[in-house]
């Protein structure tokens, strides 16, 4: 059997009214996010540091893309008997996903996201404007991240946690820049954001140069 992930449905988002921000109906496959997020999760149970390291590194390096391969092909066990055409930011938002649920009870993950708020010299910091929404958005509304990585990928649940999400994220866009994205690539963009804020200090924030 083979799950693939279908093209990817765009959604725009720009500085304008609210409405504008919540992700289109249209998406991929849902059975194929639903396969790449429990490919992630599956990872991650069987080999946490190797998927640390992924998400550790910078996305613009080449050895990213290399590690990124080896840790894919060293879990054929985990889409056993299937062959998963899939996305980078995917599968590493599924990856952060698992990590964090592993690590944080639900009703405390707000509290811990909200606890590195922008000027904190220690914070990540963005890579792209795709990250700078992202971080944005996660500290401006914890409580719904919160709500959207707690509910199940392409479920109802998950909807309305996009929609409580849509003020804040079209906030965070920068006037006149617009984004675009499906839904399941926000989701991991703001799991990533998520991630890096509970697990990653920046090098200006520890005494490194």
């Amino acid at each position: 059997m083979k799950t693939a992930l279908s093209a990817l449905a765009l959604l725009a988002l720009s500085a304008a009214p609210a409405a504008s921000a919540a992700p289109s109906r249209s998406a991929p496959d849902a059975l194929a996010v639903q396969a790449m997020h429990n490919f992630g999760a599956c990872i991650v149970d069987r080999t946490r540091p190797g998927a640390e390291r992924v998400l550790a590194m910078d996305f613009r390096t080449p050895a990213y893309g290399k590690a990124m391969r080896a840790l894919v092909k060293g879990h054929d066990a985990c889409a056993w008997n299937s062959r998963l055409a899939f996305s980078p930011l995917l599968l590493n938002g599924a990856m952060a996903e698992r990590i964090i649920a592993n690590d944080h009870a639900a009703a405390r993950l707000p509290a811990a996201l909200a606890a590195r708020p922008e000027g904190d010299p220690s914070a990540p910091q963005a890579r792209d404007m795709m990250e700078k929404v992202a971080l944005c958005t996660v500290r401006r509304a914890p409580e719904s991240v919160a709500a959207l990585l707690a509910s199940a990928p392409t479920e109802k649940e998950e909807e309305q946690a996009f929609q409580a999400l849509g003020q804040p994220l079209v906030g965070c866009v920068p006037a006149g820049k617009p984004v675009k994205l499906n839904r399941p690539g926000l989701r991991a963009i703001l799991s990533l954001a998520a991630y890096r804020l509970l697990y990653e200090t920046s090098p200006a924030g520890n005494g490194n140069a």
